[in-house]
């Protein structure tokens, strides 16, 4: 069975939601017509994670893989929501 596809506005991602600790993963669909160039490397798919409505994460940041979500989400839980503890917590991994 072929996986459903989602349109970012550049190319077609798989259509998926993964719940994970309370939180939603899913595709980031606003790359428009132009991926980002990330390290010398033009990325054109990401996740997000989202309360079921919006990007949860401070400074609206979002993932290249569903486990670097989930992983963004563990720092996130452990920084109590505090945004600059979030990014604390990231920066030790």
């Amino acid at each position: 069975m072929a996986e459903e596809m989602v349109n970012n506005g550049l190319m077609l991602v798989p259509k998926i939601l993964v719940e994970y600790r309370g939180y939603r993963i899913v595709p980031k669909l606003d790359f428009g017509r132009r991926p980002f160039l990330i390290n010398g490397v033009w990325v054109s798919s990401g996740y997000v994670v989202t309360d079921g409505m919006c990007n949860v994460m401070p400074g609206a940041a979002w993932a290249e893989s569903v486990p670097e979500a989930q992983a963004m989400i563990d720092a996130f839980v452990e920084a109590a929501g505090d945004a600059q503890r979030f990014w604390e917590v990231m920066r030790s991994r």
